[in-house]
């Protein structure tokens, strides 16, 4: 594992060079190793906090897109299913979560959001409410924004699954 080689040769070095700069040298190193090394590790600390912020102002224009806490609800329920689904199936392929596939849960919410106002739009055109429609008539809204939603999901997915022909396996790993 690329990952892992890269860290023991960083740490490595650093090892070798701490007795130079016990002698009052000082002393740097630099390379892609020790930027990725380095924002994975910047990465790790500050995620939680600018994540939280991010989910907070997305489910913020949800709200303000539906102004329903109900469809709110609804859809941070299927966004914390597929995001179990995702760190799972992470989880049992051995994965690393790194700087790169940190970004897919937001990525996963994104276009989550994104089918839901596509699919949220054609509910509600000419309509004021869900409250005013209904049940045939909601079917039938449904089933004519299938077909749009469908293709803009399916065409997200051939370009994540595309990823994985790529030669960097950082790169693979967030496109499985």
């Amino acid at each position: 594992n690329m990952d892992e080689v890269r860290a023991k040769g960083v740490e490595n070095i650093k090892k070798a060079i701490e007795k130079t700069r016990e002698a009052g040298f000082r002393v740097s190193i630099a390379g892609a190793g020790v930027v990725f090394d380095e924002l994975n590790r910047i990465a790790a600390v500050d995620f939680p906090v600018l994540t939280a912020l991010s989910y907070g102002v997305i489910i913020a224009v949800l709200f303000y897109i539906t102004r329903s806490p109900y469809i709110v609800a609804y859809a941070v329920a299927a966004f914390t299913a597929s995001l179990a689904w995702l760190l799972g199936i992470m989880g049992m392929l051995k994965m690393n979560i790194n700087m790169v596939s940190m970004a897919a849960p937001s990525i996963v919410l994104i276009i989550a959001v994104e089918n839901f106002s596509h699919i949220n739009s054609h509910l509600l055109e000419g309509a004021k409410s869900f409250r005013e429609l209904d049940v045939k008539e909601i079917l039938a809204r449904m089933s004519k924004a299938f077909a749009p939603a469908f293709i803009a999901m399916a065409t997200t997915v051939v370009g994540f699954i595309s990823l994985a022909w790529t030669k960097m396996k950082i790169i693979q790993e967030f496109g499985i």
